[in-house]
């Protein structure tokens, strides 16, 4: 695998400030990656029979891809926060409007549901 100068400089850091191994950290990534890949080649293969079909699969590796994405963000605020929390007893346990997991919960509600959630905070 040939990395990009950015990606190896970006690796790099991860490493000084973790510690961790950035060869494990790709393969963990690589690991949990393999679902998204598995149905990216099924849609390869499904777009030279079917283009209406691919687009279907197409959609659902997105939506895998993007709820993954949600689940990762999360769990790096919930780390991010204990983190925090052990650093600074005096934190505000409460999670701050804006932020990543609570921006997600509000998609799918009306703009009106979501004002009225404001004007009674």
């Amino acid at each position: 695998m040939i990395l990009t100068p950015e990606l190896e400089q970006v690796l790099n850091e991860y490493q000084e400030a973790t510690g961790a191994s950035p060869a494990r950290f790709i393969a963990q990534i690589m690991t949990e990656s393999i679902p998204m890949i598995r149905n990216l080649t099924r849609a390869a293969i499904a777009a030279r029979k079917s283009p209406e079909q691919a687009l279907l699969m197409l959609q659902s590796v997105i939506d895998q891809g993007l709820e993954n994405a949600h689940r990762k963000a999360d769990l790096f605020e919930q780390q991010t926060r204990e983190l925090s929390k052990s650093s600074n007893p005096k934190m505000n346990k409460s999670v701050q409007l804006g932020s990543p997991a609570v921006e997600r919960k509000k998609v799918g509600r009306g703009k009106q549901q979501i004002q009225a959630e404001r004007s009674d905070a």
